[in-house]
């Protein structure tokens, strides 16, 4: 994000919406209804991804999904002289965890001590490491240009190599 000349980054935004909540309030303590929202949608995570299809939406962050099906979508009647009746964030519902999942850094971590100490299988060799590295390197590219680029195959590793 851009802020005047210089750069703001997403996590300098939500740091000064999260110490500017107590100045926001109004007379009676409460809230405004839109700081309240605007916190609700970009606080719970930095990362949030959202999903709408012809049969409902979701919002996914790193600790939580939230969703909400079509048939419980308010349809609410667009009326500027009174005040919209319905909270779209209130109406959507936790989607529950179907099982739980451990540490990724801690099991591919386990997974090359298990390769090094026992001679397991290991599925990151040399080649996806390169591509690990191409995929960083044209994310920060694509940062510095503002614009979106192409990842190109990388050329097939020598049989020997991907032993």
């Amino acid at each position: 994000m851009t802020c005047g000349s210089s750069r703001v980054s997403r996590s300098s935004i939500l740091l000064v919406l999260a110490l500017a909540a107590p100045v926001l309030q109004a007379d009676d303590g409460v809230e405004p209804a839109a700081w309240r929202r605007t916190l609700e949608r970009i606080a719970p995570s930095v990362v949030s991804i959202q999903v709408d299809g012809t049969e409902g939406s979701a919002v996914a962050g790193l600790r939580g999904c939230r969703s909400q099906h079509r048939i419980n979508t308010p349809r609410p009647t667009w009326n500027p002289d009174i005040e919209n009746p319905f909270d779209f964030f209130a109406d959507r519902q936790e989607v529950p965890d179907n099982g739980e999942f451990d540490n990724a850094f801690k099991y591919q971590w386990e997974l090359f001590l298990r390769h090094v100490a026992i001679d397991a299988p290991f599925i990151h060799d040399f080649y996806e490491g390169a591509k690990g590295v191409q995929l960083a390197e044209l994310g920060l590219k694509s940062w510095a240009e503002q614009r979106w680029l192409d990842v190109p195959a990388l050329p097939d590793a020598p049989a020997a190599a991907r032993a």
